[in-house]
């Protein structure tokens, strides 16, 4: 049966009349395909990460750049949609809603640097931390959310919200990656080879939020 895009279009025009000048069929199949996709490829993401932790039973050490792409689909609405608009140019509020995700997103990609643990615990990942730079022999002096390495003269910054079960670990120096890239890599070991309890909350809340936006791609596609 072939999909009647008309009376989607009616059903999205809260959407749509905004966004088109001159709204055609093809412009609203656009639009409702990539809202889609979108759906599609965040459960994606959010089954992965919520489902390892659960089943492997052991926190997880992923690269941030993964949450700053989750970011970037998740805002990317709101600039490609609007720039195949007749209208755009004309629309001054259309293009500050576009500086403001692109600003956005350049804060975020200066802020999610280095690693995201999750699963963990405040106590777990702490003796993690200890035990790896005692096994890579880096002699290290720790303060409040900083762990300088002093034979590397490095920062190591870690940041960790234990209630939710997530820390972020990164080095202060650019220069340091490779360091931070070894520790992080031993950690992961760490983790594997040790018993140790995990934080279910990100977990279980990544998961539900997977099938909410499954759910909602599948409506959409059913409308």
């Amino acid at each position: 049966m072939p999909i009647d895009w008309a009376k989607r279009f009616q059903k999205y025009r809260f959407l749509c009349v905004k966004l088109f000048t001159e709204p055609t069929l093809g412009r609203i199949k656009i639009v409702i395909e990539y809202l889609i996709l979108i759906c599609f490829v965040e459960a994606l993401f959010l089954f992965a990460i919520g489902i390892r932790v659960m089943a492997a039973r052991r926190p997880l050490l992923f690269s941030a750049k993964w949450i700053l792409a989750f970011l970037a689909v998740a805002f990317s609405p709101a600039v490609v949609l609007p720039l195949g608009m007749p209208s755009v140019s004309e629309n001054p509020i259309m293009l500050i809603n576009i500086l403001i995700v692109v600003v956005v997103m350049i804060v975020m990609a200066i802020a999610i640097r280095g690693y995201i643990a999750m699963g963990i615990t405040d106590e777990s990942f702490r003796a993690a931390l200890h035990n790896v730079l005692q096994k890579l022999d880096i002699p290290f002096e720790e303060t409040l959310g900083h762990i300088k390495l002093t034979s590397h003269d490095l920062e190591l910054q870690v940041a960790v919200q234990s209630w939710i079960g997530t820390a972020q670990i990164k080095m202060k120096q650019r220069s340091g990656k490779p360091v931070l890239d070894e520790i992080v890599k031993a950690v992961a070991e760490y983790y594997q080879t040790h018993e140790t309890k995990i934080n279910k909350i990100t977990p279980i809340f990544y998961i539900i939020m997977g099938v909410l936006m499954l759910a909602m791609g599948i409506v959409v596609i059913g409308l």
